[in-house]
């Protein structure tokens, strides 16, 4: 029964696309098939009987002066029996764990996909291809990270949506998926891969010899698949006004309406009506209501359901999202005021756990590139010198804040100049506030009204030397909280009404993951995920005794509190390994005379870039010192 119904889906496509068969050459309702010099079954793949033995009819032992011994010709013999014995490929069963092992030689890459069943390892395809003349120039590690990315993105269909592992003969590259990388390559590669779910672990290379050898013998020719955004499952075009390859403040059209970017909304509940309207969702939704088993789908409540299997969880039962509100869905997560235009890991990571859709990540990474306000408005930074040093992580939330003051800013329709900020140094929770001035008293009342009342005393506030936090109403009030002040470091076309979006900033920025704590900002201080405006409608909802709600939010803030510490001290090594490279420690002495860079606003064409020279009269921090206020001729 299972039989005829895929014939007739496979009929019924070949029909949809106009494609006539010839009814000679087809074969039906057949238990096994041969076909180019392979016997195909419902076990897998065999080679034919008659390749066997035309493989050991064409391969005999050597004609020429060569000694061959009768020890020769039983391993020979041997040898061609294991080479054309079978089963050699299997099937992917579903729900058996896959692994990918891959390696590179200098004149190819290679990799084999097995699949672990209760008889063993069964291997389900092998590829391999030749490098290219710049590829074989590749460092050892670029050419094994591009064995994995090829692999990857060649086994789409089989990996796409699976939990898998990647094994690899090369050390370096277990952190693939799990941190950034100072080589622009690898990083590109790494941004490729989000979209699938694996680890990466290290084999040696005795055990790795399959993956070895086909990368020492490619058999297909170079392509450029690593290099492309490869979306098989063809994800639904974004509609937008700027072309999908347009560089970073390089607008190639007029912009969208103001009105257009801040009233489009997503609606949840038009998701059911939009799938019977999606013939790929549709199929499906069919095959489900027909009692027919569709790989990690489900039907729930009239809507398609897609299963996602993260690691160590229970599988997560997303919506598919059809085509035509894919767009829609992408506005209100990233253009909508309360999303405030994160980036293309914030935004995956907000709807990753949240909806489904093919092609997820390219589709995400897409339309924010060819987001003209994100191009628009993005920072260009530069690198200073200096050696990193991190911080001291503090033991709980709001036991250390920064404060600081956001401006000059263009006045506002109610009056507003400035912003004053407060983030909190362990969960990274920020609270901001528009203001009319600057001064000593407003960063009084701030510190205490927005953060004393209603987050408790804080026992350290990091500021800069600025005179709104060394007044003298300021610091009657720090004194008053006994708090601990710490001196930091100061250096230094907006809408009428930009202070009434602070808040929806404010909100995007806590219910995004933070990439140092792993955590969104608002979870670490609350204890629980905040419901987005977008969010699907939750179908049951089960109410607690208060007490069991305490017990659960302590111990669930307590977690989240050391996931966090772990991972910023984690963080905070690997950003100092990577801001110091290449860098040297600079130390001024007493007395040295020195050049100082010109601030960009006093720079003018043939002007010089540096002032100077200036004698150092003080160090007054780590990297800090005072310089004489004359010139020395």
């Amino acid at each position: 029964k299972q039989h005829v119904t895929d014939i007739e889906e496979v009929l019924g496509a070949l029909n949809t696309a106009n494609v006539k068969l010839n009814v000679k050459k087809c074969a039906l309702a057949k238990k096994e098939l041969d076909y180019l010099g392979f016997r195909i079954t419902h076990n897998g793949i065999k080679p034919m009987t008659a390749n066997k033995n035309e493989f050991g009819k064409k391969h005999h032992g050597p004609t020429n002066d060569f000694t061959w011994t009768t020890q020769c010709q039983i391993a020979f013999e041997t040898l061609t029996s294991k080479l054309s014995q079978y089963p050699l490929l299997a099937f992917p069963d579903g729900h058996s764990k896959l692994q990918l092992s891959t390696d590179a030689s200098d004149v190819g890459i290679g990799g084999v996909l097995n699949q672990i069943t209760k008889h063993g390892i069964r291997p389900i395809t092998y590829l391999s291809r030749s490098l290219t003349p710049p590829e074989k120039k590749y460092s050892t590690v670029e050419k094994e990270c591009l064995a994995i990315v090829w692999c990857i993105k060649k086994l789409h269909p089989y990996l796409y949506g699976e939990d898998f592992t990647v094994f690899t003969d090369h050390h370096p590259l277990c952190w693939l998926n799990k941190q950034s990388s100072h080589n622009g390559r690898l990083e590109r590669w790494s941004l490729q891969l989000q979209e699938y779910t694996f680890d990466v672990k290290h084999v040696s290379g005795k055990r790795n010899c399959v993956a070895d050898c086909l990368s020492r013998y490619p058999s297909d020719p170079p392509d450029d698949l690593a290099d492309k955004q490869l979306d098989i499952m063809h994800p639904p075009k974004i509609n937008s006004s700027l072309e999908q390859n347009a560089e970073v403040n390089n607008l190639t059209t007029s912009p969208l309406p103001a009105r257009r970017q801040t009233l489009i909304s997503f609606d949840p509940t038009k998701i059911e009506h939009e799938q019977l309207n999606d013939p790929t969702i549709k199929r499906i939704r069919q095959q489900l209501f027909n009692g027919q088993q569709v790989k990690s789908f489900i039907l729930d409540n009239g809507v398609v359901y897609k299963l996602i299997q993260r690691s160590t969880t229970t599988p997560l039962q997303l919506p598919y999202v059809p085509r035509m509100l894919v767009n829609d869905l992408l506005m209100a997560h990233h253009t909508h005021p309360t999303a405030a235009h994160v980036g293309v890991t914030g935004t995956w990571n907000k709807l990753r756990d949240r909806y489904y859709w093919p092609g997820m990540h390219s589709s995400i990474q897409s339309f924010i590139s060819s987001c003209q306000l994100c191009q628009q408005y993005k920072i260009s930074r530069r690198t200073p010198a200096g050696h990193l040093q991190p911080t001291e992580i503090p033991q709980g939330v709001f036991e250390k804040i920064n404060m600081d003051f956001i401006d000059p800013l263009p006045t506002s329709t109610q009056g507003h100049k400035y912003i004053l900020v407060c983030n909190d140094y362990l969960s990274k929770y920020i609270i901001a506030q528009p203001c009319q001035d600057c001064s000593a008293t407003t960063a009084a009342k701030f510190l205490v009204e927005q953060v004393t009342l209603v987050h408790g005393t804080p026992r350290v506030v990091v500021t800069d030397n600025g005179s709104h936090f060394t007044g003298q109403v300021y610091e009657a009030v720090a004194s008053r909280l006994a708090l601990v002040e710490r001196i930091g470091t100061l250096t230094h076309k907006h809408p009428a009404n930009w202070d009434e979006y602070i808040s929806f900033v404010t909100h995007s920025y806590n219910t995004t993951k933070h990439s140092t704590t792993g955590l969104e900002p608002s979870k670490l201080v609350f204890g629980r995920n905040l419901v987005l405006p977008f969010d699907p409608p939750k179908n049951n909802i089960i109410f607690t005794a208060p007490n069991d709600y305490y017990v659960q939010l302590i111990r669930c803030l307590e977690e989240t509190k050391q996931t966090a510490k772990q991972n910023i001290k984690h963080q905070q090594t690997i950003y100092k390994k990577h801001y110091d490279t290449g860098r040297r420690d600079r130390t001024l002495a007493i007395g040295q005379l020195i050049f100082v860079e010109q601030t960009p606003h006093k720079m003018k064409k043939f002007f010089p870039k540096w002032d100077g020279p200036y004698e150092v009269i003080k160090q007054t921090g780590r990297l800090n010192y005072e310089v004489g206020e004359t010139q020395i001729q």
